[in-house]
Formats: C-alpha cells, structure tokens, sequence
C-alpha cells in the first residue's frame, strides 16, 4: 500500500473528518430517514474525492512525496475544506476540481496564501461560475464582454450571465480597466480577465 493510500485512510480513524458527512443538527424537526439519506450521499462524496486524489497521484514516485508536508496543519487545513466542499456539493464538476486541487498541493508539496483563497473561493462557487471561467481567456488583460454571452453560451440566459460575470468579478477573475479614462484619446474604460484565471486553472489542472 502506498504512502498516500495510507494515509486517505484517515478517513477511517477521524473523528472530524467523519462527522463531515453527517447533516448538522437542525432540532427534532429533521426527518430521520431523509437526514440518513444526506449522510450517506455525504459519506460517498467525500470517498469519491479521496479515491480521486489517490488515482491521480497514484503514479508519483513515493520518494516525490513530502511526507512532513502531508502531516503539516496546512495540509490538514486544506484536506478538511477539500472534504466540507465534496460532502457539500451536488455538482460533480465541482468536485472533480476540487480532488485535481488537492492532488495538486500533494504533488507540489506546498501551498500558498493565495492557493489557500482559491479553496475557499471554490467553497461558494457555483457550476454556472465554472461554466464562464472555463470560457474566459488565460492570459491576463484580455477583453471580456460583462452583458453578451458568447457564441458558446448562446443558450445562457442573459441575466444568469450578468449575474455570473458580476460574480466572477466579485471573486477576482475579470476587473474594469479605467487607466485609459480621462486621458487625451484614451477613450472610455474596459472589462478584462486577470491572473487570478491563470493561476486558478493551473491549481486546478488534474
């Protein structure tokens, strides 16, 4: 058995990682059976997200795996939300970032402040979120159009794509660029990506 398998094994043996699976207390109202239901939909999401992890570095060379890193309190951190967010999540695409993340920070065998914010971005992100970021250009200081869905989003509704854009502005993807403005010939501002798109991807990149 591999360095990694043993230790995706923590799920057996932690209490807290256990106890993620399990629906939060919502007082005597709470339906037993649905609220077993939810357990167990819970339980196979956060095992699908360790049997991915496990596949997608499977490969490595055992002596590539920092070791000290796996049992530092910032994998820990990291392993915890990558497992709130599976439980959490419906959407299998989300979940499938989120294990190619985590895969990821092993094979690196380090993170960063900012690899850290885009967990917790990905916490509240939606499956409409990931279908503009997949659209939009890698490279930083592209144009972007914010009110008409392209060509490949023709059947978006306007407004979820508005609304869609607003967020991926709110989360750091895209920015209106004023530098231009009040400037001779300058003419008006503009909307355009940021690095944040690159280096969303590469952390996300199975």
């Amino acid at each position: 058995m591999s360095k990694i398998s043993k230790l995706l094994q923590l799920y057996e043996k932690s209490s807290w990682l256990r106890a993620i699976v399990q629906l939060p207390p919502g007082g005597g109202s709470i339906d037993t059976l649905l609220a077993g239901k939810a357990a167990g939909i819970n339980q196979k999401r956060v095992e699908e997200l360790l049997e991915n992890v496990n596949y997608q570095i499977e490969a490595l060379d055992g002596n590539k795996i920092n070791k000290s890193f796996l049992e530092s309190e910032e994998f820990f951190e990291i392993f915890r939300t990558a497992a709130e967010i599976a439980a959490r999540s419906a959407n299998k695409e989300k979940r499938r970032l989120v294990a190619a993340y985590l895969s990821g920070a092993v094979r690196n065998g380090s993170i960063t402040d900012l690899s850290t914010q885009i967990l917790e971005d990905m916490r509240s992100m939606q499956p409409t979120h990931f279908q503009l970021l997949a659209i939009l250009p890698i490279d930083a200081d592209q144009g972007v159009n914010k009110k008409l869905p392209p060509e490949a989003l023709r059947e978006m509704p306007k407004e979820v794509y508005e609304k869609g854009m607003a967020d991926l502005e709110r989360y750091g993807f895209i920015r209106y660029n004023t530098a231009g403005i009040g400037t001779l010939g300058g003419g008006g501002g503009h909307w355009e990506t940021t690095k944040y798109v690159r280096i969303f991807r590469e952390h996300v990149q199975s």
